[in-house]
């Protein structure tokens, strides 16, 4: 059933959000209204200003030994969007001899698969097909070929769970004497993907046929992690199990959504014209407004009908996302991604605003009851007020000095401290300290990965928070030409003012007379800034990188050239992967690519002065795999050759390494 979006949403999700376009028509008469405008606060500012609802207070109980339960309530259904690391929750585990296996559900609907698995906090290194394993034997353990035949099946190779498999044998005059016999894994583990159907697992029917067959297990509808492993003698069980069970957890791309701006995706599933998490057109994205437009139309959400939503303020929104900004070190990375796990427990309006929080997004219903949705961005306004609007106004001018906080400090999941929170530098408004002292102030953004987009976000946040300047404004009927709008500019020569101001409040009084609340706004609380350092310093002690992810090597890319006038071309630059793949075929759907180009002898292809490369900004903004070149200037007649080469970026900044070049000649000027 579609849950209605005002009461329950915007009543609590964004924190001054209203619903848009109440007429005049229908308040006249009315003692007080507050008249609707449209989604004035953005993304983490509704995280400072804090819930309308008091917070759960509860007690973690201690547990001084780590245990497994063996019998647990009935547990909440999980899903995800974007990278996140989950442990999911314990189906069942079976033993049989000198084998334990596990079941764990990772995933209540399709995701688009595992990206790491790690256990007892050790990142696995995988492999796949024919391998060995431990069989016990007479006098230890022997090495047994194993090759299930099943890509779905990986196993560690190296680590805690790769070693030595040890045998005795009996040495005259020294008694038992240990021996290697091989070495190899010491499990397999094994990734099943939530369909309608179901899959059996082969590890169960292979291990533990005699209790789990093939049609007791399906799984239906849940993406299912299925671990075997060797229990080993006393003497090296505790080397290879520190925590005598092994203990799991997965780093998971999650659910596949629909993005409107790919015309060969399809809201419903062609094959049945219906609803399905399982349709084969969506694919996985980071873009955190389609996972809103997800979250808003998912039946286990919100459930709102595909005619709920206004589509092209999404798409336009979705775009800004992919708007690429400038990072620390030189690069670019999109504007905003949204990385977060959650649960049928979890609050919706929670865990909307943490996916807003992370896009500095706002939505709001509009006259025709369609979900709207904007990113955080200077716009210029279309109304403006002026002496004739305004009765009295009241100013503060020095607001943002005495505000709730003025020093933020925003936290963040941390892939590289193995997706643990992290703190990003403070965010201080030293003005306001100066006159009032340190008024500190977290802010929690649960969906975000990045150090640098937490910290572009608290700032905003924080400039917008701690406004220059307030105005509460009482005027006329005329002073309802503000309704429905985000900014207006106020001009008034009696108080001296001609600025920018965001319309936060409005309210008929005794159906005569409006009152406004309205916040100063300048383009730099907008502003992409950039952290002034990295949120990890590894030269700490007990810092500790946790395998930095490093993206494939592109192809060499595919070149063309536009003229653009007689003396003006550009090259526009596609990459691609193995052999021809338009996106990396290991799953990575999050890296961005750079190019960069250079001038090169026409004949030779060797390059000129001294060799140095000009890197492209003109990104694509619907593609992460292609680019514009800077524009060309040439001589009619005189050709000129380019070389051109592209790399991958990870969203946590880590550079892949340069692909093999191609070259172009542009002699149409």
């Amino acid at each position: 059933m579609a849950v209605a979006i005002g009461g329950l949403l915007l009543g609590e999700a964004i924190a001054g959000t209203a619903v848009l376009g109440t007429t005049l028509g229908a308040i006249v008469g009315t003692t007080v209204l507050t008249i609707g405008t449209t989604a004035a606060t953005f993304g983490a500012e509704a995280l400072l200003a804090g819930s309308h609802r008091a917070a759960q207070k509860f007690t973690i109980p201690q547990a001084p030994i780590p245990q497994e339960q063996e019998g647990q309530e009935t547990p909440p259904r999980l899903y995800g969007y974007g990278r996140y690391k989950s442990g999911g929750y314990l189906l069942f585990r079976e033993s049989a001899g000198q084998y334990v296996g596990y079941a764990m559900c990772v995933a209540c609907r399709p995701i688009d698969g595992v990206e790491a698995y790690i256990v007892d906090s050790e990142t696995l290194t995988t492999s796949t097909g024919a391998t060995t394993e431990p069989t016990l034997g007479a006098f230890g353990y022997y090495p047994n070929t194993r090759d299930f035949g099943d890509s779905a099946i990986v196993w560690p190779s190296s680590g805690m769970k790769f070693g030595q498999y040890i045998a005795y044998i009996d040495v005259p005059g020294h008694g038992p004497s240990p021996i290697v016999t091989a070495n190899g894994p010491f499990g397999f583990l094994e990734f099943r993907n939530a369909t309608e159907a179901g899959h059996a697992s082969t590890l169960l029917t292979t291990y533990f046929g005699g209790v789990w067959s093939a049609d007791t297990h399906l799984g239906r509808g849940l993406a299912i992690v299925y671990t075997k492993w060797a229990t080993m003698t006393p003497t090296f069980h505790m080397v290879h199990y520190p925590r005598y069970l092994p203990n799991h957890s997965q780093v998971l791309r999650g659910a596949k959504i629909y993005d409107p701006r790919d015309v060969a995706q399809s809201f419903l599933d062609p094959s049945s014209g219906l609803y399905s998490v399982d349709n084969p057109t969506w694919t996985y994205s980071v873009n955190a407004v389609l996972q809103i437009a997800d979250y808003l139309t998912f039946p286990e959400a919100f459930g709102l009908a595909y005619d709920d939503i206004h589509w092209p303020s999404f798409i336009q929104a979705a775009n800004d996302c992919d708007r690429l900004v400038a990072t620390r070190d030189g690069g670019v990375r999109p504007f905003a991604t949204a990385h977060l796990g959650w649960t049928s427990q979890d609050e919706r309006r929670d865990v909307l605003k943490h996916l807003l929080a992370a896009c500095d997004g706002a939505i709001w219903e509009d006259e025709y009851g369609k979900v709207r949705i904007r990113i955080g961005q200077w716009e210029e306004p279309t109304v403006t007020l002026k002496d004739e609007h305004l009765s009295s106004i009241k100013i503060e001018r020095l607001s943002g000095v005495y505000a709730a906080s003025n020093v933020i400090i925003p936290s963040y999941i941390e892939p590289r401290l193995g997706f643990t929170r992290n703190t990003t530098p403070q965010i201080r408004d030293e003005t306001s300290i100066a006159r009032v002292g340190e008024r500190i102030a977290p802010l929690e953004l649960r969906g975000v990965e990045s150090d640098e987009q937490a910290y572009a976000l608290g700032y905003r946040a924080q400039k917008r928070q701690n406004t220059p300047m307030k105005l509460t404004a009482t005027g006329p009927l005329r002073m309802l030409e503000a309704d429905g709008e985000r900014v207006v500019r106020i001009t008034s020569a009696r108080y001296g003012i001609d600025a920018v101001f965001r319309v936060m409040q409005l309210t008929l009084a005794n159906g005569s007379s409006v009152q406004g609340v309205f916040h100063l706004v300048t383009a730099d609380m907008y502003a992409d800034v950039i952290s002034p350092r990295d949120a990890i310093n590894p030269s700490l002690p007990g810092i500790t990188l946790v395998n930095p992810y490093a993206p494939p090597t592109p192809d060499a890319p595919a070149l063309s050239s536009t003229v653009l006038t007689s003396t003006t071309a550009e090259i526009l630059a596609v990459a691609h992967f193995d052999g021809g793949s338009s996106a990396p075929t290991n799953g990575d759907t999050s890296s961005y690519t750079r190019f960069r180009s250079r001038p090169v002898d026409v004949s030779t292809s060797a390059p000129l002065g001294d060799g140095s490369w000009t890197i492209w900004s003109n990104y694509s903004s619907l593609s992460l795999y292609s680019a514009t070149s800077p524009t060309i200037t040439g001589v009619t007649g005189t050709p000129q050759r380019f070389e051109v080469q592209c790399w991958l970026v990870s969203t946590a900044g880590n550079p892949g390494n340069p692909s093999p070049s191609s070259f172009i000649t542009i002699s149409t000027f």
